[in-house]
């Protein structure tokens, strides 16, 4: 397991945390992302507006590419 942890940029808070767990023959990859937009109310206007949907577009997508990366090299998983 490791983080990313954001000393400076536009999150007041971001915290990634990447935890590997083996499964079976393979390995569980497990995401975890904590963070904080700056200005308080506004903020969190901006994260229900658009901010969460963005995160969640990234995630999705390097699930997706994993996913087929290792679909290719002969791996079946989830």
């Amino acid at each position: 397991m490791f983080s990313d942890k954001q000393l400076k940029g536009p999150y007041k808070i971001w915290e990634h945390t990447h935890q590997f767990v083996e499964k079976g023959k393979g390995v569980l990859m497990k995401d975890e992302v904590k963070y904080v937009l700056p200005f308080g109310i506004i903020g969190r206007m901006i994260h229900s507006l658009m901010v969460r949907k963005k995160i969640e577009r990234i995630f999705n997508y390097r699930k997706e590419i994993l996913n087929k990366i290792f679909k290719e090299n002969g791996n079946d998983h989830h």
